[in-house]
């Protein structure tokens, strides 16, 4: 599975909060966001600080569904918000990599452009939560 990273320079809470903003822009529905230090805390296992945010909407479902029915198990998209030394890490798959799950052939146009999407949000989040926008 093939990953894309963005490091942030800003707590993961605020980055939460701009990644949920950058979506909201672009139109994209924000179905859950998982905060998996509460979800830890109080089990005995050490908690960490990391988030799953889960969206999508029902053009870019209806797309990557149009491709193969079987890519609903990969629906809704999720980017995670991980705090590393006091900063965030907003990681999110690749989308040729979730195409290639499900043997896809002739998707390059649909994985570039959902890695488009998938990029200018985390710019977008980057951007909001480091104050500059």
């Amino acid at each position: 599975m093939s990953l894309r990273r963005r490091e942030v320079e800003a707590a993961p809470a605020d980055t939460v909060k701009a990644v949920v903003q950058a979506l909201g822009e672009r139109g994209l529905k924000v179905y859950a966001v998982i905060d998996h230090r509460k979800e830890i805390e109080g089990s005995g296992s050490m908690p960490f600080t990391a988030f799953s945010i889960l969206f999508g909407s029902a053009s870019l479902s209806s797309m990557l569904l149009g491709k193969n029915t079987e890519i609903s198990v990969g629906l809704p998209l999720v980017m995670a918000v991980v705090e590393k030394g006091g900063m965030s890490v907003i990681t999110y798959r690749d989308a040729h990599s979730l195409l290639s799950d499900f043997q896809l052939v002739s998707t390059e146009d649909t994985a570039n452009l959902v890695n488009r999407i998938m990029d200018g949000i985390v710019e977008s989040a980057a951007s909001y939560a480091a104050g500059n926008g």
